[in-house]
């Protein structure tokens, strides 16, 4: 997918392009500036890296199952100025839905534990013992 293929989804999904009709050259231009804004918002996510996009034939290598996501969000931010629809909530629920796919790839898994702890975390590995000036097994603490 390249980036005029993507921004003409945008274009279809808000109602200003027919089937066959090629985006304008001030449409895309708007197009170009709110894709880059987009993505530049939310490139701390994993699939979400970018590279400022300038031409139509650049492509687009963000993985295919958040695509929807950024077509959705980017017709949605050029609704206001383009869109002929009456309502634009379908498009809300398109993001919504696209959205659980980017937090499914941005899911945090869970932190690996030792199976025992680290040497000098006050525990006995097998053979070893506490050094007596630092630990006095044993010995009252004072009281």
């Amino acid at each position: 997918m390249n980036v005029e293929e993507l921004l003409t989804q945008s274009f279809r999904l808000i109602g200003r392009l027919d089937s066959e009709q090629v985006i304008a050259d001030d449409m895309f231009a708007d197009g170009i500036d709110i894709l880059n804004n987009f993505m530049f918002s939310c490139d701390h996510l994993k699939g979400c890296e970018w590279i400022e996009k300038t031409s139509k034939v650049n492509p687009i290598d963000n993985p295919p199952s958040i695509r929807r996501w950024i077509i959705a969000n980017v017709a949605k931010d050029l609704a206001p100025e383009y869109g002929r629809l009456e309502s634009y909530g379908h498009i809300q629920d398109q993001i919504n839905s696209a959205y659980r796919a980017v937090r499914q790839l941005n899911k945090l898994t869970p932190p690996t534990y030792l199976d025992t702890l680290p040497k000098g975390s006050g525990n006995k590995y097998p053979g070893q013992t506490y050094l007596d000036e630092y630990y006095s097994e044993g010995a009252d603490d004072g009281a």
